[in-house]
């Protein structure tokens, strides 16, 4: 390994890591595409390298490191970093490629023949005829249908004797079902006017329709004229006389009567 020189390796990458390291390029684990060739190259090729069981020998980084010194994309490396990579993800990869080469035979032949274009010529072809509608004739009550269409058509003869189209059964079945699913619209209930419960006076005739004590007019039962001694009839019994003053007044009837 080369020492750093400032004026010289601060254009290349990784030049700070390296700087900090004092090497001419920084010392990484294998990580790059180029290295990862070198390496394998160097497992075919190279003594020092395939030779090894559990840690690549000296020898082996120097020629890793020399290669560095002139290949882009290749930094330093220690023996170490070398071992780890050979003995992780490089022994990994060729343990898939060796289980790949064994089962090649039968994955081929396999593959042959599910890929072989001559299969094409056992398949059987489906017969191509016209597109035709769907035609229900049977499933309909008829009983229904005739009751339906005799209503709608109670004029025509004809319509109860024969049966209509199968478009036209169904569209009046459906017809009628959602008229018998509606509920019947109930009849609204006219609500009575409000009369004055002291004096029975109508709206607009007397004010004791808004409330009682407003009222201008004698009691209907006992002709008291003022509210404070007859209050008149009780709201919840309208039909049975009651006169009298009431001893528990709202705050509103207090301050209109001067109680």
């Amino acid at each position: 390994m080369q020492a750093f020189i400032s004026s010289v390796d601060r254009k290349q990458k990784q030049w700070f890591l390296a700087q900090l390291q004092g090497t001419r390029k920084a010392v990484l684990p294998v990580h790059t595409i180029a290295e990862r060739k070198l390496f394998n190259e160097f497992m075919l090729t190279c003594r020092q390298f395939y030779i090894s069981r559990t840690e690549l020998t000296p020898e082996a980084v120097k020629l890793w490191n020399r290669k560095a010194e002139t290949m882009p994309g290749v930094y330093y490396k220690l023996s170490e970093q070398l071992s780890q990579y050979a003995s992780g993800d490089w022994q990994k990869t060729a343990n898939i490629k060796q289980s790949l080469s064994q089962a090649f035979e039968l994955t081929d032949t396999i593959r042959r023949q599910t890929r072989d274009p001559r299969r094409a010529e056992s398949i059987i072809n489906a017969t191509e005829t016209s597109l035709q509608p769907h035609h229900v004739t049977q499933g309909f009550d008829v009983g229904s249908v005739t009751s339906v269409s005799g209503t709608s058509n109670s004029g025509s003869a004809e319509s109860n004797q024969t049966h209509p189209n199968i478009i036209d059964m169904a569209t009046q079945i459906s017809r009628q079902r959602t008229m018998d699913a509606q509920p019947s619209q109930a009849i609204k209930k006219q609500r009575n006017s409000r009369h004055c419960i002291r004096c029975g006076q109508a709206p607009g005739q007397c004010n004791g329709a808004g409330a009682w004590y407003r009222c201008q007019y004698p009691c209907r039962d006992c002709g008291e004229k003022s509210p404070k001694s007859c209050a008149g009839r009780d709201s919840k019994a309208p039909g049975k006389p009651q006169c009298g003053p009431l001893t528990e007044l709202t705050p509103a009837a207090r301050k209109h009567l001067g109680i």
